[in-house]
């Protein structure tokens, strides 16, 4: 019903309204739409065949869709460039699972206990135990796992430092990033797909080295799981700042 209609909210509009069905536009309808940007499609379309083309044309689609069917527009993160900059604010939203945080709760109760199996004789995350080290994600070089790979071969180099990353996830990168690793003699096996939450106890150090991420959930589920974090500093990451 029309006095019904007040406020909208629109999940990725830079996309949503591609191919819409003919009729009164959202703007029109509704008193206030709102539109949730939440996706780095321009980092996306940096990657795609004709690149030097299509990523131009991505981002005029996007801020054209922004503005023509949104009164404001939330992006999730400082990350995502600009739409429509009179519409738009920044505000940082995460959330993870209950399972993360019962996790993290169950490890602060063993760190904290004085059973010879708790604190600092916990075999991951005691104060003398050896880091363990992960990362977990898509595997695109987007994600920034070439950059990883190299960063570790410099510390070996430079420092003498030999870490062994664990990588899990799958994408189109996988195999490439795997061979690469391999070539450079680095310890760094690749697992495939997990639940992040069954890393919980076998991990005290997880890094992500992404520049495009927008929510960065899997540092959010790290954090609750009560691991050490390694992340660039980057709008991506202001919220856990």
């Amino acid at each position: 019903p029309e006095d019904k209609c007040d406020i909208c909210v629109l999940e990725e509009p830079e996309h949503l309204n591609w191919y819409r069905a003919p009729g009164e536009n959202w703007t029109s309808k509704f008193k206030h739409v709102v539109g949730i940007v939440h996706t780095n499609y321009f980092v996306y379309a940096t990657e795609q065949p004709a690149a030097f083309i299509r990523a131009p044309g991505m981002r005029l689609l996007a801020a054209w869709m922004c503005r023509a069917h949104c009164h404001r527009l939330i992006k999730l993160s400082g990350t995502l460039r600009q739409l429509a900059p009179e519409k738009e604010l920044v505000e940082n939203v995460h959330g993870v699972r209950r399972t993360f945080l019962d996790i993290g709760e169950d490890l602060r109760t063993k760190l904290t206990s004085s059973s010879p199996k708790g604190g600092k004789s916990d075999p991951v995350f005691g104060a003398d135990a050896d880091p363990t080290v992960y990362f977990i994600g898509k595997m695109l070089w987007s994600k920034g796992i070439g950059s990883l790979i190299d960063l570790v071969k410099y510390a070996e180099d430079s420092a003498g430092l030999k870490v062994k990353v664990d990588m899990y996830g799958g994408g189109p990168n996988q195999d490439e990033a795997s061979a690469k690793a391999a070539k450079m003699g680095l310890d760094m096996p690749f697992h495939g797909p997990i639940d992040h939450a069954l890393l919980g106890g076998t991990h005290k150090v997880f890094i992500n080295p992404s520049l495009s991420e927008v929510l960065c959930t899997t540092v959010a589920e790290a954090l609750a799981m009560g691991k050490f974090v390694v992340l660039p500093s980057h709008p991506s990451n202001d919220f856990f700042a």
